[in-house]
């Protein structure tokens, strides 16, 4: 059976060694290094991993994701 492939910025699931799920998604992108920022979740079964980049896409498309590494202004401004 052939593999359905993903569009761009949907995300990625893979089953690991281990046989936990992780879910990649890229939440945009680094000018600086010039890299997009990623990030990875872990869950048991594939339809929880399913379940997590649901939810992990409609937050960066609709809830504009806030990076817990960028600056603020405020913190820029001292």
């Amino acid at each position: 059976m052939e593999r359905k492939k993903r569009n761009h910025n949907e995300g990625s699931i893979r089953e690991r060694a281990d046989g936990r799920f992780e879910i990649r998604v890229t939440a945009g992108y680094d000018f600086e290094i010039g890299k997009p920022k990623r990030i990875s979740y872990y869950a048991k079964t594939k339809a929880e991993a399913i379940q997590k980049l649901h939810e992990e896409e409609y937050k960066i498309h609709f809830q504009k994701h806030v990076d817990p590494t960028s600056t603020t202004f405020l913190d820029w401004l001292r």
